[in-house]
């Protein structure tokens, strides 16, 4: 049976991949920062107990990442889905009145955002690096970036939406993900990868507030039909949760 590796899978996004991808038989390796207060995890286990694995995996700390690839020994890995990440520091309320009141030029928080930088993309990037033996040894060998279309730089001078300015470190790490992803993409081509980055639209999670568009089981559904047929003809690429493809 395929494998997937999705980070982040105690909440949100991350824990609707888990149990869409439990549905349909995948064997899942399910990475948080701290398992023994993942309680929704924990149910899920309960009920696919031989199919789903909880790691400690915390993208911040590089040396639980190198734990977690040593952990799995030989294991082959069929698709990473780097689904973690942070929008700031300490911030819980991102509704869309509040939004327009963080990360405002001239009150930039310097600190948090290399905290956030070092989440969703040195650590990001050092997890994929860690598992691409695992990864060469799979079969689909597809590697996915959970980016944002307010990474897009040109979405941002056309104003489209959502229009630019503010959440400077959201944005800054989105954008610096997807150069990661078409690097990866361009040195990866030659051992069958796909590597792609993927725009979950504006999802009802924690991080995306209650005002959001889409329910996470719907983003998370196009998602995974939109990622298992990919194949290696898009690989480098920015696509859509709904299969459109976006502006870098």
């Amino acid at each position: 049976m395929p494998s997937v590796v999705i980070t982040g899978a105690n909440r949100g996004l991350g824990l609707e991949f888990t149990r869409q991808f439990l549905a349909t038989g995948w064997t899942v390796h399910a990475g948080v920062r701290r398992p023994a207060q993942a309680a929704n995890l924990a149910a899920l286990a309960d009920a696919e107990s031989l199919r789903l694995n909880i790691h400690a995996i915390d993208l911040s700390d590089f040396v639980s990442i190198e734990r977690f690839a040593a952990g799995l020994g030989d294991a082959p890995i069929d698709l990473l889905i780097n689904n973690a990440g942070i929008m700031d520091v300490g911030a819980s309320d991102f509704s869309e009145k509040n939004r327009h009141s963080i990360q405002v030029l001239g009150l930039l928080d310097h600190e948090a955002w290399a905290e956030v930088f070092r989440t969703n993309v040195l650590g990001t990037t050092s997890l994929t690096e860690a598992l691409l033996p695992h990864l060469a040894a799979g079969k689909d060998r597809k590697i996915v970036m959970i980016s944002s279309i307010m990474g897009s730089i040109t979405a941002c001078a056309t104003g489209s939406f959502p229009p630019g300015g503010g959440l400077y470190l959201y944005r800054s790490t989105k954008a610096a993900l997807n150069m990661v992803t078409r690097n990866m993409a361009a040195d990866l081509a030659r051992g069958g990868f796909t590597v792609i980055a993927v725009n979950p639209g504006w999802v009802r999670t924690d991080m995306g507030g209650a005002d959001a568009m889409f329910d996470p089981a719907i983003s998370v559904g196009n998602m995974i039909a939109m990622i298992t047929g990919a194949t290696t003809a898009d690989n480098g690429s920015f696509i859509s949760h709904d299969g459109a493809r976006l502006p870098w």
